[in-house]
């Protein structure tokens, strides 16, 4: 957790600030014996729509079955390229209010990330036949 201290003196009075916090867990400003919210943690159903993309990849891209209707690039790859997007969804949709337009943002993302290891998977299918 980052934690900056800030001081600065008003007339013979010293009075000092503490910043603590990061994108996660909040960031809060503490002012003497006042605690000030300046941005809120992250919730637990916005790390369950981000994850729901890294899961779906990685079930998807390492199952014979699931390939073999549509495939997928898995692994490494896909894992980082669901990585990725999952990170971005986080940062976007902690951002918007509506949980609603939250959850399209998640679906739109995953949708993204599907079609991207799709076109790989496709490539990679394509190079191997």
């Amino acid at each position: 957790m980052s934690l900056h201290v800030y001081s600065y003196t008003d007339g013979s009075e010293q009075k000092s600030f503490t910043l603590q916090g990061n994108f996660l867990r909040g960031s809060k400003l503490l002012a003497g014996d006042k605690v000030i919210q300046l941005t809120p943690p992250v919730k637990w159903y916005e790390i369950a729509m981000s994850v729901v993309i890294f899961v779906l990849i990685i079930v998807w891209g390492n199952s014979v079955a699931l390939c073999s209707i549509v495939p997928v690039v898995g692994g490494a790859i896909g894992g980082a390229i669901s990585g990725v997007f999952m990170v971005f969804n986080l940062l976007i949709i902690k951002r918007i209010k509506n949980i609603w337009l939250k959850a399209l943002v998640s679906i739109g993302m995953c949708a993204a990330c599907f079609a991207v290891c799709m076109l790989i998977g496709f490539a990679i299918g394509a190079v191997v036949w």
